[in-house]
């Protein structure tokens, strides 16, 4: 005889199940009866299954809704059988290993639209990312759109082709690799990159229109405000923009010069962030005159360069 529970409509098992946590739901209801369990095989939730001990990953339940599972979130170094997940759409590894960089593969995780690959802790060679870089900046992942690399140095060779994504946060070596990069990232809207170069020596032909954002960290000495105009007189509308650099590196740039650069070339900026060591300093009155989105000035002495490291910001959160 029906139970009260087997006479509730099937849409109430789907709004139920929405708000059970996924372990919960599997040892809970699977295997009750056939139709409960066509339920769940049906569910249609965008669920996320984060990984911090290696066995997680092969927990009955993970592997019951494998073909559900949106986002995986692995903290652990063992393998992660990604063959179970073909329909993840957002991948993060927190201490990739090699093993695991070898399973990402398009043909593996073909709905990619997310990919963060944590290098800080594990500080794998560069050579260990070639094949993976190079599917992903070749255009291989047809869906992925966000590519966030940690300490990892961007290598020109990884492609000749051009790629659609839309967001890339990595290193790169050289003012050279960098126009390589908005070459084969056509399509880029948001750019967070750390430049390590003797010199900010920046040659770009074209016109980036699409990107809209650009985070700079700059391990370069004594750049200048008409080195930092070389970059962003490419990117005419370019509404946000922050710039930092290591806390005792000393800059060439003068405020009044970057407030005439921002005019001149960020015509759209709305948001705005700097932290460095300018070469002259200025009052904290003189600065709030300069440029309508020097809005907010801290100042902070180096102890071992006894400058004042000025940090300018639009907002005060920062």
């Amino acid at each position: 005889m029906p139970t009260t529970l087997e006479h509730l409509p099937d849409e109430i098992f789907f709004e139920i199940f929405e708000y059970i946590p996924m372990k919960n739901l599997y040892r809970s209801f699977s295997r009750l009866n056939h139709r409960i369990n066509s339920i769940l095989g049906s569910i249609q939730p965008r669920l996320a299954l984060q990984c911090v001990r290696p066995n997680e990953i092969h927990d009955p339940s993970a592997i019951f809704f494998a073909n559900h599972i949106r986002k995986l979130s692995i903290w652990h170094s063992n393998s992660l059988n990604l063959i179970h997940f073909s329909n993840v759409r957002s991948l993060e590894l927190e201490h990739p290993t090699i093993e695991q960089l070898n399973e990402i593969r398009p043909h593996t995780i073909p709905q990619l639209e997310y990919l963060r690959i944590n290098n800080n802790n594990t500080r794998l060679p560069g050579n260990v990312f070639y094949e993976l870089c190079h599917s992903i900046f070749s255009g291989e992942f047809s869906y992925l759109h966000t590519c966030i690399l940690n300490n990892i140095q961007f290598n020109c060779q990884w492609s000749i082709l051009s790629c659609k994504l839309r967001s890339i946060q990595i290193d790169v070596k050289n003012c050279q690799d960098l126009s390589y990069l908005f070459d084969i990232c056509p399509e880029l809207i948001r750019l967070k990159v750390m430049l390590d170069d003797e010199y900010f020596n920046f040659h770009y032909s074209n016109t980036y229109q699409r990107l809209c954002r650009l985070d700079l960290y700059l391990r370069i000495n004594n750049w200048t405000c008409k080195e930092l105009e070389s970059l962003l007189i490419v990117m005419p509308n370019l509404k946000y923009l922050s710039i930092q650099t290591p806390f005792a590196q000393r800059s060439q740039m003068i405020v009044e010069s970057l407030a005439n650069v921002l005019r001149k070339c960020t015509p759209k900026l709305e948001s705005f962030f700097i932290n460095t060591i300018f070469k002259e300093q200025s009052s904290t009155d003189d600065i709030h005159q300069l440029h309508p989105l020097f809005k907010f000035i801290r100042v902070v002495q180096a102890v071992t360069t006894r400058a004042d490291h000025i940090t300018i910001s639009s907002k005060i959160n920062r």
